[in-house]
Order: C-alpha cells, then structure tokens, then sequence
C-alpha cells in the first residue's frame, strides 16, 4: 500500500469462527458479499403437486420485538457521523469516532439471503471514543432463537456520490458501518437478548466501516509544492481491465450494485490541497489507481498507481505527487514542454514537441506525434522520457522522430512502448541529415525504432556531417532497432559517425542492418566508436544486411572501434579473433546463423 496504513483492530482466531457453521456462512455473507445474486434471495418451495393440495390458512400477524443492544465502534474504526483525526500508539493517523444521539440503523436476518426487518434502533444518547451506547427500538418480523442479525447504519441505501472532499461531510452522509448479531433467546414478551457475532458471544455490538476513509494530500511532482484543486476523481478498475470497482451506490433490498469513478468537488468552488474520500472497493485486491485533479485555472494533474489494496474499516492517509497532464489534441501550435508534465493524446498532424527545460521529466501517456514539417519531439537540453501506456512518434522533412541536441542526454525509462520513424535520411532516435546529436541512454520500455533511407534506427542519420554521441541500452529495456538502407540498426548512418555503444543490464536487443551496413555498429562508409555487450543482458541480436558487412562491428568500407564480448576483445585494430557459433566469449554464448549473431549468457 502506499499509504499509512492505520492499525488493524484486534481479530480472534479464525478456528473459532468455525465452531459454528451458521457463523461462517455469516462471514461470508457479511459486507463484502452483500452483492449476491438475486437466487440467495429465493426461498425454497414444494413441488406443484405440494402447492395444488395446500389448503388456504389466515396469514399469521407478524411478531413485535423489543431490542435493545450496547453498540459501539471498535477500536480505531471509523464508523459513525462523529468522526475526527487523532493518532494510536505508535503515532500514526487514525479516525475516532462515536455514536450520536438519535443516528438509526436497519435490521436484516441472514437465512440463505437477507430478509428486511421492519422498525429500525436508534441511539439513545451520544457516546464517546471507544464508548458504548444503547441502540434500541421495536422491530417487526419472524425471529427465531440463534438468528443471524445484520445491523446496517445508517440504512439499507448506500451511496457515495456527491462527496465534497472533507471529513465532516463523510461523517455526515457516507459513512456506512455494519454489525451482526446472534439472538442468544427471546422473553416472554419478545425482548430479544442479542449477542454479538465476531466477538463470540460478547455483549456489546462492534460495528465495522464498509468503506475505506482515505486523506489525500496532492503535491505537485516536486514533491514539495502543495496542488490546490477543485475537483479530484478517484478511478480503481483491475489491471488490464476496463471495468470500474469502485462501488458507487448499492441497494441492499434490491441488491443492485453500480459502479463508477468517485468525483470530489471542493465546496463553495473554493480549493484543496487536502481532500478526504470515503472508497467502497468490495475489498477486491491489487487495483490500478488513476487520480485525476482539476485546478481553478483548469489544468489538469493525474496520478497513476497500479496494484494498491483499500481495505474496508482501514484509514490511510497519502501523499501523492501529481503530474501536469497536457492534451496534446488540443494544441493548434507546437507546444513546449516542461518539467512534470505528462502528455497525453493525439497532437495534429504537423505539430511537435519541444522540450528545452533542463533536467527535465517528461511522461508519454498514450502519445501520439506525427509531424510532417519536422522532428517529432526535439530534446533541447538533458532530459528524461519516461514512457506509459502506447506511444508513437514520427518525423518529418529529413528529421528524426526523437532527435537530442548536441552535447545533451536524453534518457528513455519508464514501462510504456514506443514505436518511433524517422524520416527520409533521419534516424529514428537520434539525429536528422547532416545533423549531430548528442547521447543516447535507454533505460526503460518497449521500444521500436524505423530509420529513415540511409538513416540508423538508434543512432545518426546520412550524411557527412551526421553524427550521434554515445549509445546505452540497459537496465530491463526491449529494443527493436531497423536501419535504413545503408545504415546500422544501432549505430551510423550511410557517411555518418557515432560514438561508443553499450548494451548490458537485463536489455533484449533485436538490430538490423540496411544493405551493406551492420545490425549494430556503422553503415556504409561511416565510423563508429568502441561497442560493448555485457554478459547480464538478456539476448543481442545483429543482422547484418549484407555479407559485406558484421553482423556487430563494421558496414561494408567501414570500421569501427574495440568490440568486447564480457571482459573478451573480439576486435582490436582491424583483427578479429576467430568466431565459432557455440563458443562462450566473455560469458556469453555465440551462436552464428547465416547472417545474425545472436549473443545470450553462458550457462
């Protein structure tokens, strides 16, 4: 989780539960099961033939019962209108609550579903944190000793929309709670004497949250800087999944259940930087959490978290950095982006993106760029790309998709894909025609680079006066790399330069030559630097694309620099060591099919 988690109250062992078959079936249809199918609720019948011999009978009156039971809300659990914050022993934020004078609560029986209990008990007077009160009132039905009793407070109605973002409003209209209880005998004159469930036979009524009560406290992506917002929207659906599992309003009589995104709005169209939520998941596990802000100024902040766990009576209180989302559709110029930003969407054909903030992080959320007039994005300064969800990028008139300035770093991280084409004469990732461009370090994603004609994928593009910096591919980075004709997959362009390559971490590297250029290294007449593949890396695959070329070194009236396998120079000063498919180089094994080398760690 990513929050606080606040203290668990105290459980008893599951064992004893089991002494009782009627009590686990009550575990099982407490809250979290409460959206049974509409069969729990029919009743069992005789045959026709049962029904057709029945004599008409008068309908028996129902029963009155008086019930009166202490009830209170558990330690740490936050279950009533009164609610405020306070800290338990080891310092940390929990929510105190108490029963006030006149709060009500439905009564159902448990029998193979659950049945409506006219009458409902109400709180005698206001109590106090960790206190007990009396709920009583009368209530018309069919009880029998040793039924199961559900207790719902403060109906049978449940629904969370219209939350404002603070805690006086949960306390007021969204704090739904439950008990359950066994009818332990029945007086003379129908006072039941009721015991609680999860207790074992205690005589006080603990009521558990249904929900989660979460306190988001929304930070710019500095991490320092508060984010006041007027609206925040909360999403949880599986990951993969489309479906949303935030429970937004359920009808128990009914047992209609939706589901959808919750809205908070700031009241009185003021602004937050604090907001609290009451979240009823149905205790499902592992759910991606998506946060979406709305400033008074209308920007937009979103926050991203997969496999995080709300669990029902639990108050968490986080922290969350947000980032500035841009709609990328919206743009009728080329938009320059800053640090934090996120950009999202499907620019107009003809735009790009230029980043120029230094040390900037910029996130691609499902971006899509395809700009005719020139480069896709262009990276003005060191900055980091971090990738999420589906990514494409293409550029245009001799430009590159991704193209780095001169003596700048871009660095690729992130989880997302990426599938990026240069244009006539432009590499993919790198530099455009007769264009330098500066380092090149991939640390992340699935990643898919298309070199224009004589252009690297990853790299420079054609051109005397093209060049690229140095190239690294790590950490648990997929790369997929196509030069064009006469160009490296990884590396030079046709008459182009590069610096050093390396390959290591846990990447998998697929790289492909245009004719007569290596799959990595240079490409027709180009030089590039050292080239080094280490030992850790997941598989390297180099095709060359002819036989006047290496598969991993030099293009056809090329060269390169020292070529290392692991710790093994296989190439030093024109001299190649002598390659046998099979054979371990430096940790790592060979293995020659016709014109790919494929390289993966030795056994």
């Amino acid at each position: 989780m990513f929050g606080t988690k606040r203290k668990k109250r105290t459980k008893h062992k599951e064992e004893k539960m089991m002494e009782n078959c009627k009590i686990k079936k009550i575990k099982d249809l407490s809250l979290a099961a409460l959206l049974m199918t509409s069969a729990m609720f029919t009743a069992c019948s005789s045959s026709d033939d049962e029904i057709l011999n029945e004599q008409p009978v008068n309908p028996t009156e129902p029963k009155v019962y008086t019930m009166a039971v202490k009830a209170s809300k558990g330690d740490d659990i936050a279950s009533t209108r009164a609610l405020s914050l306070g800290t338990d022993a080891d310092n940390k934020p929990i929510i105190n609550a108490w029963w006030a004078e006149g709060e009500t609560c439905d009564v159902w029986k448990i029998e193979s579903g659950f049945v409506k209990l006219d009458g409902q008990l109400k709180a005698q007077a206001t109590g106090e944190v960790g206190g007990t009160v009396t709920l009583s009132g009368k209530i018309t039905g069919d009880i029998a000793e040793s039924d199961m009793l559900l207790l719902l407070y403060p109906n049978s109605v449940i629904d969370y929309s219209g939350q404002d973002g603070t805690l006086e409003t949960i306390a007021e209209s969204y704090d739904y709670a439950e008990a359950i209880v066994r009818v332990k005998g029945i007086g003379e004159t129908g006072e039941l004497d009721i015991e609680d469930v999860f207790s074992h036979g205690g005589k006080v009524a603990t009521f558990r949250n249904m929900q989660s009560i979460v306190r988001f406290r929304l930070m710019k992506s500095d991490g320092t800087t508060p984010l006041a917002v007027k609206s925040l929207t909360i999403s949880a659906k599986e990951s993969g999944g489309s479906d949303e599992k935030i429970i937004k309003t359920l009808d128990i009589a009914t047992d209609t259940p939706t589901y959808d995104a919750l809205t908070l709005n700031v009241p009185d169209g003021g602004t937050a930087s604090e907001l609290y939520a009451a979240i009823f998941t149905h205790n499902a596990r592992s759910l991606d959490i998506t946060l979406t802000a709305t400033t008074a100024d209308g920007d937009t902040y979103k926050y991203v978290r997969p496999s995080v766990d709300f669990e029902s009576g639990e108050f968490y209180s986080i922290t969350v950095k947000m980032d500035k989302v841009i709609d990328l559709s919206t743009m009728n110029n080329d938009y320059t982006a800053q640090d934090g930003d996120v950009l999202t969407g499907t620019m107009p054909k003809g735009l790009g993106v230029l980043i120029a903030d230094p040390d900037a992080k910029v996130k691609l959320l499902n971006v899509s760029i395809d700009n005719s007039n020139g480069r896709g994005i262009f990276c003005d300064a060191d900055v980091t790309i971090i990738l999420a969800g589906t990514n494409t990028i293409s550029g245009g008139y001799y430009c590159s998709g991704i193209e780095i300035a001169d003596e700048n770093t871009l660095t690729i991280k992130g989880s997302g894909s990426l599938m990026v084409t240069g244009s006539d004469e432009a590499a993919a990732i790198g530099s455009g025609v007769n264009a330098t461009c500066g380092n090149i370090t991939i640390e992340g994603g699935t990643i898919t680079a298309i070199g224009g004609d004589d252009a690297a994928g990853i790299g420079s593009g054609a051109g005397s006066s093209a060049s690229c910096g140095n190239i690294s591919i790590g950490g648990s980075a997929t790369v997929t790399a196509q030069g064009g004709e006469y160009a490296a997959g990884i590396g030079c362009g046709w008459n182009g330069g590069g610096g050093d390559i390396s390959i290591g971490g846990s990447a998998t590297v697929t790289a492909t030559g245009g004719y007569l250029a290596a799959g990595i290294g240079s490409g027709q007449n180009s030089l590039v630097g050292s080239i080094t593949i280490g030992n850790t890396v997941t598989s390297v695959t180099a095709t060359r694309g002819d036989s006047g070329a290496k598969c991993i070194g030099a293009g056809w009236g090329s060269d390169s620099g020292t070529i290392k396998f692991g710790d093994v120079v296989m190439y030093d000063c024109l001299n190649w060591i002598e390659t046998v498919s099979g054979t371990n180089y430096g940790g790592l094994t060979l293995t020659i099919s016709g014109d790919t080398w494929t390289l993966t760690p030795a056994n």
